[in-house]
C-alpha cells in the first residue's frame, strides 16, 4: 500500500488535500533559555517573531526567516534552540510537580530534553537514545544550551528493564514511527513509507510502552507521542497498553486548534490547523502500585579542597563528582555508573583541560569580561582577538551582551581561541 492509498483509505479528500497543501507547512519554532535571554531582547533581535499560545518561552516564525534566526548571536551562545512547533507542545503538557527524574526516553536531537530542563529546574533530565550517535547530537545541544540539570544515557532500556523499575517520576516516550506526519516534505518520505513499516514501528512502540510502565513510578506521568498520524501506531497502540495497565489518560483537547483523536483526551495537531509539522499527543498518569526506587549518591564526590574550581565559581551547593576522565557538577545526587552514561551533568574540562564550553555556558556572566560586536563575530570564526579592553591575566570567560561566549587566555595581549573548530563558521551579524 502506497501512502496516498493509505491516506484515501482513511481520510476526507478535503482533509487530504489540506494536509499535503505545502502552504500550511511554513512554520517553524523555538524555545528559549529564560536564564539566558528574555523576551523583548529576544524581539528586538528577531521582530518577526510570533508568540506561541501554547508554550510558555516558545515562538514562532515563519521558514523565510530561517537564515537570520540560525545567525542570530543569540543562537550561537545557546540562548534558544530551534524545534518544530508541534513538537515543543510534546513536553508543555506535562503538569508543574516537584519532580526528582524524569526521563526522556528516545530523545535525540534533544528538543524535548532542552524544554523538559528549562520547565523542571529543580529535577534531573535523564536524556537517552540507545543510538550512541543520536545520544551525541543531545550532548551537543545540551552543551550549547548550558542546561545544568541533564545526565546524558544511550540505554535500549528494552534489556533488563527491571533493574531500572520504578525509577522516573515522568517519562517522555516520543516513539521512533512511520513519520507519516512528515511525508508531504518530499516525496521520498512518502516513497519510503510502508503500511509494513507501519506495523514494524507499533511492534517496537508497544515494547517501549512496556518497558515505560516498569520505570514509572505510581502516580507518575507518561506521555507518548509520535509523528505519525496512522492510528495503529497512535490510537491502537494504546488501547492495547490501558487494557492491560491501570493508568488514568488525561484530556489535552483543551489545546486550542488540536483534533481530537478517536482515543478520548489523546489529541493530533495537524499541520492545517496547527503550525507544525504535526504530532499525536496523550497523556497518561500510572495508578498502578510497584516498586520505587531511588538513585543513589555516586562514589566519587569531589571534596571542595581538592579542586580549587568548585570554589572559585559557587559550586559549593552543587553535586560534584569525578566520573571516568572528568569531573562533572550536576545539580543533585545521580548515579551515573547504573547507566550506560555519555555525560553525567556538566564537564568541568574540556580534552585540553580548558573550561569546557558546556560549563562557561551555565557560568553566571558575572564571571565573564564583555567584549564587542565585532570581536564576537571574529571569535566565532576562530580568530584570536586583540585585548583592546585593557583585561588583566584573570580574565578566563568572554561574553558579549551578557551571555557567556567561551573559555580563554591571555598570551601577548591577545585572548587564546578555544573555541571549537566544529563551531567556527563564517558569520556576518549585520
Amino acid at each position: 500500500m502506497k501512502f496516498l492509498d493509505y491516506l484515501n483509505a482513511n481520510y476526507q479528500r478535503e482533509f487530504i488535500d489540506k494536509f499535503l497543501d505545502e502552504k500550511y507547512h511554513q512554520y517553524k519554532g523555538l524555545i528559549f533559555h529564560p536564564q539566558k535571554v528574555n523576551a523583548e531582547i529576544l524581539i528586538k533581535e528577531l521582530p518577526f517573531l510570533i508568540k506561541h499560545s501554547d508554550v510558555k518561552n516558545g515562538f514562532i516564525y515563519h521558514k523565510k526567516y530561517q537564515k537570520e534566526v540560525t545567525n542570530s548571536y543569540l543562537y550561537h551562545l545557546g540562548a534558544y534552540y530551534i524545534q518544530d512547533p508541534s513538537a515543543m507542545v510534546v513536553a508543555q503538557v506535562l503538569p508543574k510537580e516537584n519532580y526528582q527524574y524524569i526521563l526522556d526516553m528516545c530523545a535525540s536531537p534533544g528538543g524535548k530534553t532542552i524544554a523538559l530542563a528549562i520547565n523542571n529546574l529543580e529535577a534531573i533530565i535523564v536524556s537517552n537514545d540507545r543510538s550512541y550517535q543520536r545520544a551525541k547530537i543531545i550532548e551537543y545541544n545540551v552543551a550549547k544550551m548550558g542546561l545544568d540539570n541533564v545526565a546524558i544515557i544511550s540505554q535500549d532500556f528494552r534489556h533488563n528493564p527491571k533493574k531500572y523499575q520504578g525509577i522516573f517520576d515522568a517519562i517522555i516516550l516520543d516513539a521512533p514511527c512511520s513519520g507519516s506526519l512528515m511525508a508531504f516534505k518530499e516525496e521520498k518520505m512518502q516513497l519510503d513509507w510502508s503500511i509494513e513499516k507501519v506495523y514494524r514501528q507499533k511492534k517496537i512502540q508497544g515494547e517501549l510502552l512496556e518497558v515505560a510502565a516498569l520505570l514509572l513510578k505510581e502516580n507518575g506521568y507518561l506521555i507518548y507521542s509520535t509523528c505519525s498520524l496512522s492510528k495503529e501506531e497512535n490510537e491502537d497502540n494504546l488501547l492495547h497498553f490501558l487494557n492491560n495497565h491501570h493508568y488514568r489518560l488525561i484530556d489535552l483537547t483543551s489545546i486550542k486548534n488540536s483534533c481530537a483523536s478517536l482515543l478520548k483526551g489523546a489529541i493530533y495537531l495537524y499541520p492545517h490547523h496547527y503550525k507544525g509539522e504535526g504530532q499525536f499527543i496523550a497523556l497518561m498518569q500510572k495508578k498502578e502500585k510497584g516498586p520505587k526506587q531511588e538513585l543513589k549518591k555516586y562514589k566519587n564526590i569531589i571534596k571542595e579542597n581538592k579542586l580549587s574550581i568548585i570554589r572559585e565559581y559557587s559550586l559549593l551547593n552543587r553535586y560534584n563528582f569525578f566520573y571516568k576522565d572528568n569531573y562533572y557538577s550536576l545539580n543533585k545526587p545521580f548515579d551515573p555508573s547504573y547507566f550506560m552514561t555519555l555525560r553525567p551533568g556538566i564537564p568541568l574540562y574540556d580534552k585540553n583541560g580548558h573550561l569546557s564550553l558546556h560549563f562557561t555556558r551555565f557560568l553566571d556572566p558575572k564571571y565573564g569580561r564583555e567584549i564587542q560586536r565585532s570581536d564576537l563575530e571574529k571569535y566565532l570564526q576562530g580568530y584570536e582577538i586583540e585585548n583592546t579592553y585593557n583585561y588583566d591575566e584573570k580574565t578566563k570567560i568572554l561574553k558579549f551582551q551578557n551571555l557567556n561566549i567561551m573559555s580563554t587566555k591571555l598570551v601577548n595581549n591577545k585572548f587564546k581561541n578555544y573555541y571549537p573548530k566544529s563551531e567556527r563558521k563564517l558569520i556576518n551579524f549585520d
